[in-house]
């Protein structure tokens, strides 16, 4: 969303930090495919709890799911998840031709920031990201996956303090 927003907002976006980002137009894997269509399937059929057991279990969290701190406020959000979008069609409108064929016209300098464990979907998204937006910076913080900020807060947050310090002297 953030990345919509700067793509349709330029002059709106002093900075931007995309943390294990999603970007319109990438293509998922097949493995993210099944999983997803099976938590989408067990929520529809009215199997809530199901679904978020597959989301809990799915491999993007394993590195979460390894400290102790981060697991218990992994499940607990999950445990509030709604499930709504996997019941529903995203209402969001997504850009056409898709951002990632058009990552060249965000200015706006950006900060990329994954966990080295983050899932190789994850991963292609950060590579693309780095490749086609024109001012950014890419980092990669040890010791963490997909929920960085949650997994390594203090890494997270000195990462985006240093970038923000540099967009505002600079």
């Amino acid at each position: 969303m953030a990345l919509r927003f700067a793509a349709a907002y330029p002059q709106s976006v002093r900075s931007l930090v995309l943390a294990d980002s999603a970007l319109d137009g990438q293509t998922w894997s097949s493995d993210w495919q099944t999983r997803w269509k099976g938590m989408c399937d067990a929520a529809k059929a009215g199997r809530l709890a199901d679904a978020k057991r597959q989301w809990l279990e799915h491999p993007l969290f394993e590195s979460a799911r390894a400290d102790g701190s981060s697991a218990n406020l992994l499940a607990r959000m999950v445990d509030d998840y709604s499930g709504w979008h996997w019941c529903n069609g995203d209402t969001a409108r997504v850009p056409s031709p898709p951002l990632a064929e058009r990552l060249s016209e965000v200015r706006t300098p950006s900060l990329i920031v994954t966990g080295a464990h983050d899932i190789q979907d994850f991963q292609s998204v950060a590579k693309t990201l780095e490749a086609g937006l024109p001012a950014t910076r890419r980092i990669v913080i040890q010791g963490s996956g997909h929920m960085v900020n949650l997994e390594r807060p203090r890494d997270f947050n000195a990462a985006l303090l240093t970038f923000w310090r540099a967009v505002t002297s600079g």
